[in-house]
């Protein structure tokens, strides 16, 4: 095995540790229908900033010896169409959103029932935000942009299955949707060289889902 190999090899096996350190299910929204404590989601920021952002910068800065500007921790070059893409991204998924807010597997799983306005505003704006910042540089920087240096069209194919795995825990739509919104996020980080882009793809589209489970199908509209 060639060192280049070695590397990718030891990579892949880095961020799987930290993707499952990250990924922890303590508790399922999905089997009790009700929205987790701001406790419980404290706790799961915390470990997706240490596990997804954080440890993968240290590990690019010390053990690669790289910038981390080469895995798209960076401002996009084109602040304009970066916006652009990303508000064509979100409008092409809106269909497809609108579609699952009718499903009861997704309210199950999204809804903050039970919680004051000022909660869910905190847990859906915020947190979800902080959230998205520390994943996506995972899959759309750190993952993306190593497998893509060292394989090409087929790193990004495999950086995006890894993506899919991920979600394994959510319902099977949403399974489905990830390996291609995926790829429509990962064109959006090569094209603007900066994984803040597909943060912001990403983050519009689940705010979105949100407040439209939240605030209309939960509402009896």
């Amino acid at each position: 095995m060639n060192k280049k190999n070695k590397i990718i090899l030891l990579t892949l096996l880095f961020s799987f540790v930290v993707i499952l350190f990250s990924n922890t299910t303590t508790k399922s929204r999905a089997a009790e229908g009700d929205a987790p404590s701001v406790f419980y989601l404290m706790v799961f920021i915390c470990r997706s900033i240490i596990g997804m952002l954080a440890l993968p910068i240290l590990y690019i800065k010390f053990f690669l010896k790289r910038p981390v500007g080469d895995f798209g921790f960076r401002m996009p070059e084109n602040i304009k169409d970066a916006l652009l893409f990303i508000g064509i991204t979100v409008f092409a998924a809106l269909p497809v959103l609108i579609l699952f807010s009718a499903n009861s597997s997704f309210w199950n799983l999204y809804s903050y029932n039970g919680l004051s306005f000022y909660n869910v505003i905190f847990q859906m704006v915020i947190l979800t935000a902080v959230y998205f910042v520390a994943e996506e540089f995972m899959f759309r920087g750190f993952l993306l942009f190593s497998l893509r240096e060292a394989y090409g069209y087929w790193g990004i194919l495999l950086a995006n299955i890894i993506f899919t795995l991920f979600h394994l825990a959510k319902p099977m739509p949403e399974v489905a949707l990830a390996f291609f919104s995926g790829l429509a996020f990962s064109y959006l980080a090569i094209r603007s060289k900066s994984y803040l882009v597909a943060a912001g793809a990403h983050y519009a589209i689940a705010l979105i889902l949100n407040l439209i489970i939240n605030f209309y199908w939960l509402a009896g509209f």
